[in-house]
């Protein structure tokens, strides 16, 4: 028998478009982080790049289920690719 699969358990588990919002992070947290960088935090955009792509990853490549990972529009996201991209290209 074929039935209908609801989008409920999809929309839990991806947020459906809403960013996971922690008020403080866990002090766990915050010791991994010294962790991982213990000298220098990693830049802004390094960061940005980095949670796309594992985004992107997550959501074996659909851009809007990726944005709705990150909190962010498809066209907000595809807006950062599209600027990814040209920055991307090296000069000959």
């Amino acid at each position: 028998m074929v039935g209908i699969l609801s989008l409920k358990s999809f929309r839990a588990i991806i947020h459906h478009g809403q960013p996971m919002v922690l008020d403080r992070p866990p002090p766990a947290a915050l010791e991994h982080l010294a962790t991982l960088f213990p000298d220098r935090l990693p830049t802004l955009k390094a960061v940005e790049r980095v949670l796309v792509a594992e985004a992107l990853r997550r959501a074996d490549g659909n851009q809007a289920i990726a944005a709705g990972m990150l909190g962010l529009t498809r066209q907000a996201l595809n807006k950062r690719l599209m600027r990814r991209k040209t920055l991307d290209i090296p000069e000959v």
